[in-house]
């Protein structure tokens, strides 16, 4: 079995390795699994460079997420057969199991089968972005259909999902983003507003102070323009910081607004709840869906081809997911 390998934090993307990996025996409580495919997170990027919150032992296998085969069962187990496809989102730091590989072993019960609409491609993506849009919006405020929300980075597979899943709960979305090409097809997914990014956006938006929730993945002064659309006692969550700048409010919409900050992380989120609890928010976010819905995908690489692969995902303007095809 081969598989990529993080050595050290010195030198990304020189510290990845594709090579040999022994094989795990398949214990009774264990399933085999044949990993068809796994995207390129932020994530996965910034645990290879050591500045993420779950850093694995070194070396370690990459991947925080994917789709995969069961392939052998062992002998206590019950749930699951030979056949059955399945995602794994329980990865944490004491029990890592890397997806850039062809095969792994692990619990029957860190396994999730999905609804069959999906196909694998899009399965692989369901581990971490959709729960994560899903907790956003459920987790923080309360949201009945009329509702209205923003975010920032509107275009992101985490974006896509808010926008996706807000639309499927009766609540309104508007979106902001850096460039007008994907204006159309962010309303063709069901975006109510859709809106370009410029110095002072929200001066522009009809709805400001109306939003209850604001979702901040950028930073900087993005953040500072969605969290003037907070209505009083608004809450606003960050999750991410694509810009890498530091979160920017006005003295004002704290004064005088009262509005709230926070922050989320899934992966912080799957260590501290309970495998349950876990399972039961995939359950209701598999039940919200009544249909297939496709990320776009840029393109779809082997394992060996690793570099050009990592080199995809940090080139700027990339339109889609990077995936591996691992088996």
């Amino acid at each position: 079995m081969s598989g990529l390998t993080c050595s050290n934090y010195s030198d990304f993307p020189h510290n990845i390795s594709y090579e040999k990996i022994s094989s795990t025996k398949c214990l009774d409580h264990c399933v085999r699994l044949k990993i068809h495919f796994s995207p390129i997170n932020p994530a996965d990027i910034n645990m290879m460079e050591g500045k993420y919150l779950l850093q694995p032992e070194l070396p370690f296998v990459c991947g925080n997420e994917g789709v995969a085969e069961v392939i052998e069962c062992g002998r206590s187990v019950t749930q699951l057969c030979v056949g059955d496809f399945v995602i794994c989102p329980f990865q944490n730091q004491d029990s890592w199991e890397g997806f850039w590989k062809q095969e792994m072993v692990i619990l029957e019960d860190y396994c999730i089968p999905f609804p069959e609409f999906f196909s694998l491609e899009q399965a692989s993506m369901l581990s971490v972005n959709p729960v994560t849009a899903y907790l956003l919006l459920t987790q923080f405020v309360s949201l009945k259909p009329g509702d209205v929300i923003i975010q920032n980075l509107a275009n992101s597979s985490v974006g896509r999902w808010v926008i996706h899943l807000a639309k499927l709960m009766g609540v309104k979305t508007i979106n902001t983003v850096r460039s007008s090409d994907v204006v159309g097809e962010l309303k063709g997914i069901g975006a109510d507003s859709v809106i370009v990014e410029k110095d002072r956006f929200s001066a522009n938006i009809v709805q400001k102070g109306q939003c209850k929730l604001a979702l901040n993945g950028v930073g900087g002064s993005s953040s500072r323009e969605i969290a003037k659309c907070l209505a009083p006692y608004g809450t606003m969550v960050t999750y991410g910081a694509m810009s890498k700048e530091p979160v920017s409010l006005g003295n004002a919409l704290l004064i005088f607004q009262n509005i709230n900050c926070t922050g989320f992380n899934r992966s912080r989120w799957i260590n501290e709840t309970s495998m349950d609890d876990v399972k039961s928010v995939f359950k209701s976010l598999f039940e919200l869906m009544p249909s297939f819905f496709e990320i776009p995908i840029y393109d779809i690489f082997p394992l060996n081809q690793y570099e050009n692969a990592i080199g995809a995902q940090l080139r700027g303007g990339r339109k889609g997911k990077v995936l591996f095809e691992c088996c």
